[in-house]
This record gives structure tokens, sequence and C-alpha cells, in this order.
């Protein structure tokens, strides 16, 4: 077994990005958007944020638990855009 000392910021690059790759295609597939179009989506989300924002240890979460807090947000910001109109027809 290998004994890791210290994990390199390129390493932790790279598994952040092999994640992100397996949550959009995840998404794609549950969602069905297409890859370039998801990955766009995701990246400007506020899920794709965190997931790239090492102090939060979001990366540490498998990509379905991320697609996951993907599909949460969109209901929140769904339920958020709804009641913003029905406040501005008052």
């Amino acid at each position: 077994m290998v004994n890791f000392k210290e994990v390199t910021q390129e390493q932790l690059n790279y598994g952040v990005d092999a994640n992100c790759a397996l949550t959009i295609e995840e998404l794609s597939q549950d969602l069905n958007v297409n890859r370039n179009q998801m990955f766009y989506d995701f990246i400007m989300s506020d899920t794709g944020r965190l997931l790239y924002d090492e102090p939060t240890k979001t990366w540490w979460d498998g990509p379905s638990n991320i697609a996951q807090m993907y599909k949460d947000e969109l209901l929140r910001k769904s339920k958020e855009d709804r009641l913003t109109k029905e406040l501005q027809q008052d």
C-alpha cells in the first residue's frame, strides 16, 4: 500500500476535475441536457463554485452527492423565482 505524506496541489486539482466530470456526466443523463450545456450550467452554479472552493471540502463528496446538491439548488432557485414573481404581481 502506498503511503502518501501530502497530496500535491496538482493531485488535488486532478481529483476535483475528475469529480466534476463525473458529476456533469451524471447530471447530463439525469436531466437530459447536452454535456456542453450541462458543463456550463454546472460550473456557473453555486454548487459548481463550491466544488472548486477547497475549504468547503465539497470535493470530498462523490458525484451522486454533488449532483443531488445541484438538483436541490435548481429546485430552491425555482421556488425563489416563483416567489419573487408573485411578490412583484402584488
